[in-house]
């Protein structure tokens, strides 16, 4: 499994810089008031992306490795996600009517936003399950690279929403060439398969959009409760944050989880290899949370810029725990469910978070504003991630415990006593200079710990690149 974690970890590194980029590029050219309205055309396309395309996705991954015929197998896939973007516009255009800030111009550029980006998380998908590792390195490449680039020249001369939208569309057309598709589309796969296929993924939607609800509503109730530059300030945050984590759990999840459906038969395989993609979950997400709380007033300083400087940390310390608790919830707790085929209760579980969230959210934003939000945010998932454990276990599923847990937090421990000592000595450098500093000395810290208790078989591992190179 091992071996598949490196096939694809450099190019999600780079997505993950490329994003960091971006958002400083966005909110340097942005107002709070603009990147807030901004915000909240995204939740227009994330959410009919995330109920009506991305379960597609999900059966893509979960069924191929086990299909007869996998070419019919993506042909149907295909059908069906052209059929989903279509109705898509029906949901942003009944979305944009009921926030009052549909204009044609506004609805073309998100409609369009919406469309290349399914296309281009479908087709690396293929790519992916195809074991195309070289058109899915090229498609991430350049998307990573134009979005910053193309981001930068068109807000540069033209300083509004539909510029920053514009680029984003641009760089997914491109990418989506690269990868390229070589497969056909039809409605003709098998009956029963349509079946097993639907009723895997209908749940997957309805989850999809209660799951949308509980993550990103909160830029909604933001904007309504209080103003659109309090929900500018939230969202560039938490997008930040999202986005951050959310590759840090796709770095391990894409290459692994794969591997993990070919085995779904094998009980005694499938939790031995759980128990692994567990571990190496928590041994990259953990560390990364915690040191992306001790960087906080530095990345905010360098990547969101001036307007966002006077922002309270505790929104972002309180959003970061929510991110890891969402990501954790999402790429290893909800995999019982599927599994054990058991998906139709995961709206259920999605459906007290997105409760849960806004009964706290209309409590706390009143009176707190933006870190009322993430607090929400945070209780809410934290809440359902108990929830989910429980009633995964319930119905049959045995949740392995993360593969080398301790050593993952005593590292941790050690990498924040040493980040922290480190930070006595370095106040009057720039926060880019700290930031490298930062992670220079978390990494050997943290890296030295697993080393030293030699996590992973991480020795034998280093040892077996020795050898091969004297071959």
């Amino acid at each position: 499994m091992i071996s598949k974690l490196f096939k694809y970890a450099p190019v999600q590194i780079l997505s993950a810089f490329s994003l960091f980029l971006l958002i400083s590029i966005q909110t340097r050219y942005l107002s709070p008031n603009e990147y807030g309205l901004l915000a909240i055309f995204l939740v227009f396309t994330e959410g009919a992306r995330s109920v009506l395309v991305q379960w597609i996705n999900n059966c893509l991954v979960r069924f191929y490795s086990t299909s007869s015929s996998k070419l019919k197998f993506v042909s149907q896939l295909s059908f069906w996600l052209l059929v989903c973007l279509f109705l898509s516009s029906l949901v942003i255009f009944i979305c944009m009517m009921m926030f009052n800030v549909f204009t044609v111009t506004n609805f073309a550029a998100i409609y369009l936003l919406l469309i290349s980006k399914s296309l281009y998380l479908y087709l690396t998908e293929c790519a992916r399950v195809e074991e195309r590792v070289t058109h899915y390195r090229k498609a991430v490449f350049v998307q990573s690279m134009l979005s910053v680039i193309i981001s930068y020249i068109t807000l540069l001369y033209y300083e509004n929403i539909v510029s920053a939208i514009f680029a984003l569309i641009v760089s997914y057309t491109i990418s989506l060439v690269i990868v390229g598709y070589h497969g056909t589309i039809s409605n003709k796969y098998n009956k029963s398969m349509k079946t097993t296929l639907l009723s895997f993924g209908l749940p997957l939607m309805i989850s999809g959009l209660l799951g949308i609800l509980a993550s990103r509503s909160d830029r909604l109730l933001i904007a309504s409760l209080t103003d659109l530059e309090q929900a500018g300030l939230y969202s560039a945050v938490s997008n930040l944050l999202m986005g951050i984590m959310s590759l840090v759990f796709m770095v391990i999840a894409l290459p692994l989880f794969p591997e993990l459906t070919k085995v779904v038969n094998d009980k005694s395989e499938l939790y031995k290899k759980h128990r692994y993609y567990g571990g190496v979950i928590c041994a990259l997400s953990i560390p990364s949370t915690v040191g992306i709380c001790l960087l906080a007033p530095h990345l905010v300083k360098l990547f969101l810029g001036e307007s966002y400087q006077g922002m309270d940390l505790k929104i972002f310390y309180a959003l970061s725990i929510a991110t890891w608790f969402f990501n954790i919830k999402c790429h290893f707790l909800d995999h019982g469910f599927q599994f054990v085929m058991k998906t139709k209760w995961m709206p259920i579980l999605t459906l007290s978070a997105f409760v849960i969230q806004v009964g706290i959210s209309l409590e706390l934003i009143p009176v707190y504003g933006a870190i009322g939000a993430a607090i929400s945010f945070m209780l809410a998932f934290f809440v359902v991630s108990i929830f989910t454990l429980i009633v995964g276990t319930r119905l049959g599923y045995r949740y392995p415990c993360p593969q080398h847990l301790p050593e993952t937090l005593l590292a941790t421990m050690m990498m924040a006593i040493s980040v922290n000592v480190t930070g006595m000595y370095t106040n009057i450098l720039p926060s880019w200079l700290v930031i490298i500093i930062f992670i220079s000395v978390g990494f050997l810290s943290y890296g030295s710990v697993h080393f030293m208790l030699n996590s992973f078989s991480i020795k034998d591992y280093i040892k077996g690149l020795t050898v091969n190179e004297k071959h």
